[in-house]
C-alpha cells in the first residue's frame, strides 16, 4: 500500500517558539480541523521559528493512533498531536465530535474538544488512555503503569478464541464445547493433554507474579511486524524499545473483550463441566 510521502506545513504569526501548549493545540484546531481528515500534527523550532507540520493519515490505515507505533519523529521535536474525528458516546452527549490533542516534549498536555453548533472546548488535564500512550511513546516520555495484571489480557484473549469455535460465522447449533477443547486453546496451555484449571491458572498467575507485561512486550516485539504505514520525515524504533509497559498493555487490551460479560454468554455456548473448569481456570474473573 503506498502513502502520502509530503506533509503540510503552517505559517502563522500567532505561533512563535514560546507558544504554550494550550495555545498551539488551540491555533491547530481551528486551522485544521474543518478538513475532516484524520492528521498528525508534528511542531520543532528551527531559527527561532516554530514550524507545525500536518500529515493527513491515508485512508486504509489501521487507526489514527497505531500509524505512531514504531516511529518517532527526526531532529528537536517540540510537541506531537493528532487531529480526529469520531463518535461521542456518553450519558450526556450523543454525536459527532472533533478533537485535537497536543502533548509537548515536557508532557503537558492540551485537547480542543469541539462538538456542532458549540464552541470548542479547551481541557488542560493530560489525556488517559492508548491514544494519549501513542503521543507520550512518539516522543520517548514514560505513561502510566499498567492499569491491570497481564491476567487480565491473558483471560479475555483464551475467551476471544473460545468465543471464535463457538460462534463461526455463518454457522449454527453446533453442540456444546467440552473443556478438551476450549482448555488448549488458553495461551500458555502446553502442548500434550488438556491441562487441568488449576494449572492453566497457575501459569497464569505465575506470569503475572514473575514477568508482568514484560514477557508479553518481549514476545511481540519479537514477533508482530512494523506498520506499513507511517508519518514521512521519521525513524523507525525496534517495538520493545517504543512500547514501554503501560503502553503495551493499554494498546493489547483496547480490543479484547470483558471477561467478565464474555464468559456468561459463552455458559450456553458450554457443557456443563467446561462451564464450571473455565471458572475456575480464569485469574481476572
Amino acid at each position: 500500500m503506498s502513502q502520502p510521502s509530503h506533509t503540510h506545513q503552517l505559517t502563522t504569526p500567532r505561533l512563535h517558539p514560546g507558544v504554550s501548549v494550550a495555545d498551539l493545540a488551540q491555533v491547530v484546531h481551528e486551522l485544521t480541523a474543518p478538513t475532516g481528515h484524520d492528521q498528525v500534527v508534528v511542531t520543532s523550532t528551527t531559527d527561532d521559528r516554530l514550524e507545525v507540520k500536518i500529515w493527513p493519515i491515508p485512508a486504509g490505515a489501521p487507526s489514527p493512533t497505531d500509524v505512531l507505533i514504531g516511529w518517532r519523529p527526526r531532529g528537536p521535536v517540540g510537541a506531537v498531536g493528532l487531529v480526529v474525528s469520531g463518535q461521542e458516546h456518553s450519558p450526556v452527549h450523543l454525536g459527532r465530535v472533533g478533537l485535537t490533542v497536543m502533548i509537548d516534549s515536557q508532557a503537558r498536555a492540551a485537547t480542543v474538544l469541539e462538538r456542532p453548533e458549540h464552541q470548542p472546548e479547551l481541557i488542560l488535564e493530560t489525556p488517559q488512555g492508548w491514544a494519549s500512550d501513542a503521543l507520550h511513546r512518539t516522543l520517548g516520555l514514560a505513561t502510566p503503569p499498567p492499569d491491570v495484571p497481564v491476567s487480565a489480557c491473558v483471560d479475555a484473549s483464551w475467551l476471544a478464541q473460545v468465543a471464535a469455535v463457538a460462534w463461526p460465522p455463518e454457522v449454527d447449533g453446533l453442540p456444546p464445547l467440552t473443556w478438551a477443547q476450549i482448555a488448549p486453546l488458553h495461551p500458555l496451555a502446553p502442548a500434550g493433554p488438556s491441562s487441568t484449571p488449576q494449572a492453566l491458572a497457575a501459569l497464569t498467575t505465575e506470569m503475572d507474579r514473575a514477568s508482568g507485561w514484560s514477557r508479553l512486550l518481549h514476545q511481540a516485539a519479537a514477533s508482530l511486524p512494523p506498520s506499513a504505514i507511517h508519518p514521512p520525515s521519521g525513524r523507525p524504533v525496534p517495538l520493545g524499545a517504543w512500547f514501554d509497559q503501560g503502553s503495551f498493555s493499554r494498546w493489547m487490551l483496547r480490543q479484547q473483550p470483558d471477561v467478565s460479560d464474555l464468559f456468561w454468554d459463552l455458559l450456553d455456548q458450554l457443557t456443563d463441566e467446561a462451564a464450571s473448569k473455565l471458572m475456575d481456570a480464569l485469574v481476572s474473573l
